[in-house]
């Protein structure tokens, strides 16, 4: 119990570092955090152009489209400031920068998602809470549910970032390929439920979760449903442990000296 506790605590230590790094340059920080938030109101008003024009997509009013925003960018947002290291799991994996993390006695996957903040992240944040706002959905009484689903959309980020960068244990130079199905996993989130039918919404809880990260937590915002956040509650935890399978068992390919690239 207390090697979890110590890892923890080195785990913030890390992200502690990682943030104080990340805002350090002052202008940079605020210039990028500031065109990500343009950025996600430009993205959102596409939504509200449309539905000047219709009142809902097949129950979908702009009010859900605004906490459907503000789920995802929330949940993006945690993701780019806390545990942002592990976007480059698999450019780590094949540059070989394991080497100087694997001697270390600690939680070597809690050393890499903490070991970066991705600065853009504050924006995505700061529009998630405007995006809530303007949705109505915030309340006193919501306001513990909407922290729950934010941070389980987070972990489901989260491991299946860890996921994708793992592919690099078995196929080398795989930073391209995560990162593009990374984007398909955020794109296919910011879309209602209504639009995704037969395959492709099976295929969106599944394979490519990003039924979890977005309708599926809004469905249950609306109807306050508690079956629907047991799901998810069970769902985050099952895909957690399979990203922590999987990365461990490709380490032991890493370990074994099969390292599939080289530093230069």
């Amino acid at each position: 119990m207390g090697g979890k506790v110590s890892e923890f605590r080195t785990f913030i230590e890390s992200v502690k570092t990682s943030i104080k790094s990340s805002v350090s340059l002052r202008e940079s920080f605020i210039l990028q955090s500031f065109f990500m938030l343009v950025s996600n109101i430009i993205f959102f008003s596409f939504w509200l152009i449309y539905f000047s024009n219709f009142h809902s997509v097949k129950g979908w009013t702009i009010s859900d489209m605004a906490c459907l925003y503000g789920v995802v960018n929330g949940a993006y947002g945690l993701f780019s400031v806390f545990l942002g290291g592990s976007r480059f799991i698999a450019r780590m994996i094949f540059e070989g920068d394991l080497d100087s993390l694997i001697v270390k006695p600690k939680n070597l996957l809690l050393l890499i998602v903490g070991s970066k903040s991705v600065t853009s992240g504050w924006g995505d944040l700061i529009s998630s809470l405007a995006f809530f706002i303007f949705s109505g959905y915030l309340t006193l009484w919501n306001f513990p549910l909407i922290l729950i689903l934010v941070a389980t959309a987070c972990l489901t980020i989260t491991s299946f970032s860890i996921l994708m960068g793992s592919l690099a244990f078995w196929l080398g130079d795989s930073h391209v390929l995560s990162k593009q199905l990374f984007e398909f996993l955020l794109t296919f989130s910011n879309y209602p439920k209504s639009i995704y039918v037969g395959a492709v919404k099976f295929f969106l809880l599944t394979v490519l979760p990003s039924g979890f990260i977005g309708f599926i937590p809004i469905e249950t915002i609306k109807e306050f449903s508690i079956s629907g956040l047991l799901t998810i509650l069970l769902f985050t935890a099952f895909y957690c442990v399979l990203a922590i399978k999987i990365f461990h068992i490709g380490l032991k390919r890493y370990a074994s000296g099969n390292k599939p690239g080289f530093k230069v």
